[in-house]
Formats: C-alpha cells, structure tokens, sequence
C-alpha cells in the first residue's frame, strides 16, 4: 500500500512552504506533502494521484482563492475522493461557508489563520488516525463482506449438497423398498412364470421404463428366449423371439460373464424391439445362478435419460434374488416331481402288497386247513399221539409258520384298508375300569411267566368312553406284547389311565431298555425295525408299531414315545368319539 497523501492548496506561495515545512517536521516520511497554488490546480492534482493509485488523505484549504472559493473546492474534491478528509484555513470564511463545507464535503476541522502551531499539529495528526483507521475499517469491513459472502455462497452450495444428498437418500430408501416389494413378492411364489412376470412388471412401473423383458438361456444351444415382457409404449411385442447368443457375442460375452451393460445400439430391423433400440437406452442385468447366467433382464429407458449407478445397482440387486427364487422354484419343481414319483411307487408297492396279500391268503388258509386234516389222519392211524414225537413238532411247526404268514397278510391288508380310509369304524360305549382288566388280563400272566412284573394304575376320575373297541384293543394288545417282548427279566412293565383335558391318556412305560430320540418317528414307518443285538432274536416285520398309528389315527388321537433314564414310554391319547 502506497503512502497516504496531503494536499495543501493556498495562493500564497510563502503559505504553502510554510505549511509543508511544518508538515514534514510533524509527520516526518510516514506521509507525502503535495502543493497547489490554486483551486484548479488541486483538482488535476488529485485526479493525478488517483490514476497513479495514491489514497489522498488530506487536504489543508484555503477558504479566500482567486479562481475558486474553498468551500466549493472542497465540495469537488469530496466529490472525487469521499474518503478524503478536509482542514480549512482561512481567517475570512464566514459560518455559512464553513456550515456548508461540514456538511457537504466531511470538513474534518476548521482553522483560523494566523494558526497555532501546535493546533495545525495535531489536528494534522488526529486528521491522518482517523483517515487510516477509517480506511482499517473499511478494508475490515469489505473483508468481512467478502467473508459473508463466502458464508452465503458456501451455505448455498451447502444447501444445494444437502439437497441432493436428501434427494439420493430418498432415492436410496425408494429403490430400497422397491427391492423389498419385488423380492416379497418374488419369493411369495414358487411359479417360475409368476415370478418372472412379477419382476418385470414391478420395474417397469416403478423405474418409468418404456420396456422390460426377462429372457432365459439354454447354454447347451447357445439360444436365449425372451420369455415375459412389460411394455408402456407403443412397440411390438417379442415375448417368445429366440437370439442365437453368438450372433451377438459383444453384447452376451459380457453378459455371459455376470456383467452387466448399458448401451445405445443401432439394431437392425430383424432384431426384436427395432423401435425400442432405436430410441432407448438399454440396461442388461444377468440373472446369475450359483454356478452360471441362466438369463438376463432388459431394461428400456428414454434415449435422453440413463441409468445412474444407484438404479444400476438396484436393478442388479433385484435379478440377483430373481435369480435366487427362479433356483427355488426349480429345486421345488424337481423335488414335487421326486414325491410324485415317490408317491407312484409308494401306491405300486402298497397295490403290490395288497394284490399279493389277498393271492397269498386263500392258499395259506388251505395249507392251514390241510395241516389240520394231515394231523386229524395221522392221530387216526397212531401216527401222531399225545406223547412228544418228532411227526407231532413238525406238524406244530407247520402249523406255527402258517399262522404267522397268515397274521402276515392279515396286518398288510389291514394297512391297505386304513391307508385307503376304507377301514370301518364301529363306535361304542366301554367302561374302561371293566373293559381294561379284560385285555390286559393275557399280558398279566405273560409277563409273569417271563419274570417281569405287569403293573396297572386307573384313576378315580374314569369313566365311560365312547370310541372304536376293536381298534383300541389292537392298539393296547400290540403295545403290550411289545413292551412284554422287549422288557428284560426281572424289570416292570406299567399301564397308567388318566384323563388330560376332554382326551383319555393311556401310558405303557416299560424299564431296562431306551429307545433313541433319533428313532422316535422313524419305529412308526413300515417294516422299520431298530437294529440291536437283539432284533434277530425277538423276530417281527416292523408293521405292528406302524398299525398300531393308523388306528390311533383312526380313533382320531395320537400316539408319541419318549424314553430316558432307562425307561421307554408309549403315550395313547384318544377322545370320546360322538355315538
């Protein structure tokens, strides 16, 4: 910054040396002292200063100048330069004068001459303090202007950020339920027509698409098949055009290898959407399986709009779980043809066995009765007596085998009946504390025959049931001729009856042997058997547990088994069937 300027104008020159003189001696070089003899003079003065970029920052008037008086010269020089400070000296100005020179030119002081030293001295010096502090506020305050209007400007553009950050995160949070309503619903079907046409219909409508189209691949003959479509615009529909993947190996290559592509592309007139491609963008997502792309989603957009990275990302999102729920739909596919199939044999078998039952049946009932004939004509002619021979245990044996075949054939025919729900049911009213004693009676001294011990608890509360005899007997016989079969000598065997709720609760509770929890379904499958040392030994087909739910299902109750501790426990719960 250059040195601050005073300006002395008087028509006498010995005033003028005089002022510059004391000037100097005051101020010394901290500022320039420049001279003009007249009004005129000290106007192109000044404009001379200013072009050469000095700051005047005083000027010493005289009042009585012959060309111009100087009240008015300070009023020019105001003009010029309003930051200019102003001293009259004169000892002629009158109050009008000097009023108006306060008032219209920033008169700083008023002098009369002949002046004081010491007065011209400081009210040069106080002149020149306030000049420069002005000028420090000044260029403080324009500097905080400049600082305002940085702040304003930043808080504009931050405003303007905060906008746009608002308006992407609105954006964000749109596509984000946009992903969630189209996988929702995606995975709310296991129809692979329902949920391609889903996915392309939710992003047309919510990405304001001119088209979109699901197109799935068969890699082993490189073809792709425009399968479902959604279009807003007037175009012809290619659901069902099949493309040759490598007749556009640059678009597929990338697709092929999970990329996805934006693009503008001059199609030819062969090529399905001629007029969509003429004037879209166009965005291809693959759809990506665990192992390979089994499609793609083309998405159709104004020419003069493009997809931004989040929609890109969004769209990819979406043919990710489009590609997750068609995996779902195709494994469900292929497990539901498996069951069908599993279902086909399983009703093969089960005719297989029924047919077999019923052949096997009649020839076993004749052998049956030619044994009894056999024995009846060899106890006729002495071969056969009542004293042990080997002819007798034969016959026995015979007898025994066909018994066992018969029972056999009579469970696997009774299966096919309950199976077909073809089984009658006969309902009737028994007083279990009467009733019971009846069936268990034969375990009782079964069981005490092999050294075990049968217990029995009915509670008080006990009474009348109405419900199907016959199944339940089976039921209870075949529990406990099981729990007899299994139970080691010299453990118990306990039937409790108790009601829980409106059902009638029967527990058979055996000790000395346990039952794995892995195995509690599976002892009621068919002719499933649990392998133990034992198994062998204790014979069987694995149908009897498998019956026994069947008619417990039948009676409209359920049968579990837990065991622990060394106990194995059958729980039989059944309701009072209406009459």
């Amino acid at each position: 910054m250059s040195k601050p300027v005073i300006v002395c104008v008087d028509d006498e020159p010995t005033v003028l040396e005089s002022l510059k003189i004391e000037l100097k001696r005051v101020l010394g070089d901290s500022c320039l002292v420049e001279t003009a003899d007249g009004g005129e003079e000290a106007l192109e003065l000044i404009d001379e200063l200013q072009e050469e970029e000095y700051e005047v920052a005083l000027v010493v008037v005289d009042y009585i100048m012959p060309d111009i008086k100087g009240d008015e010269l300070l009023r020019e020089i105001h003009a010029r330069s309003p930051h200019t400070l102003n001293i009259m000296l004169s000892g002629q100005a009158d109050l009008q004068a000097v009023s108006n020179a306060i008032r219209e030119a920033k008169l700083f002081r008023y002098i009369a001459k002949p002046w004081q030293p010491d007065d011209l001295r400081s009210s040069v010096i106080e002149a020149i303090q306030s000049f420069l502090q002005d000028r420090k506020l000044e260029a403080q305050t324009a500097q905080l202007q400049q600082l305002y209007q940085q702040v304003k400007a930043f808080n504009v553009e931050l405003e303007q950020k905060v906008e746009e950050r608002t308006a992407q995160l609105k954006q964000l949070l749109e596509f984000e339920a946009l992903l969630k309503r189209i996988t929702d619903k995606a995975r709310e079907s296991l129809n692979e027509s329902q949920i391609l046409q889903t996915v392309v219909q939710e992003l047309v409508a919510e990405l304001n698409l001119s088209c979109c189209a699901a197109t799935l691949y068969d890699l082993n003959h490189r073809t792709a098949t425009i399968c479902y479509e959604a279009i807003r615009v007037k175009a012809d529909s290619a659901q069902g055009t099949i493309i040759q993947l490598d007749d556009s190996l640059d678009l597929y290559g990338q697709v092929l290898q999970g990329n996805s592509i934006q693009c503008c592309i001059l199609p030819s007139p062969s090529e399905p959407y001629y007029q969509l491609k003429q004037r879209s963008t166009l965005l291809i997502c693959p759809l990506r399986d665990e192992k390979e792309v089994i499609g793609d989603v083309w998405l159709f957009k104004s020419s003069s709009e493009v997809f931004d990275d989040v929609a890109v990302r969004v769209v990819e999102h979406v043919a990710d779980q489009c590609a997750i729920a068609l995996r779902q739909s195709r494994l469900y596919q292929l497990s539901q043809t498996q069951v069908e199939e599993l279902k086909r044999l399983s009703q093969v078998k089960d005719d297989f066995l029924n047919n077999i039952s019923h052949e096997l049946r009649s020839p076993l009932a004749t052998m049956y009765t030619a044994i009894g004939v056999l024995e009846g004509v060899l106890q006729s002619t002495a071969v056969v007596s009542n004293e042990p021979s080997n002819v007798a245990r034969w016959i026995q044996i015979l007898k025994n085998q066909c018994q066992r075949e018969t029972n056999l054939i009579n469970d696997l025919l009774d299966m096919a009946r309950l199976e077909a729900g073809a089984a009658p049911l006969n309902v009737a009213t028994i007083n279990l504390p009467l009733w019971l004693p009846i069936v268990i009676d034969p375990f009782i001294e079964q069981a005490r025959s092999q050294q075990q011990q049968l217990m029995v608890d009915i509670a008080s509360d006990i009474a009348d049931l109405n419900t199907d005899s016959f199944y339940l007997e089976r039921v209870l016989s075949e529990l406990l001729h099981n729990a007899c079969k299994y139970t080691p000598i010299g453990e118990t065997i306990l039937l409790t009856v108790n009601k829980n709720g409106a059902r009638f609760a029967i527990h058979i509770k055996n000790s000395g042997v346990e039952i794995p929890a892995s195995k509690y379904d599976l002892i009621f499958d068919k002719f499933y058997r649990i392998h133990n040392s034992d198994s062998r030994k204790q014979g069987g087909t694995g149908l009897g547990l498998a019956l026994v739910k069947k008619q417990v299902e039948r009676l409209h109750g359920t049968i579990e088994v837990s065991s622990d501790s060394g106990w194995t426990m059958f729980t039989v719960q059944v309701p009072s069937l209406n009459l």
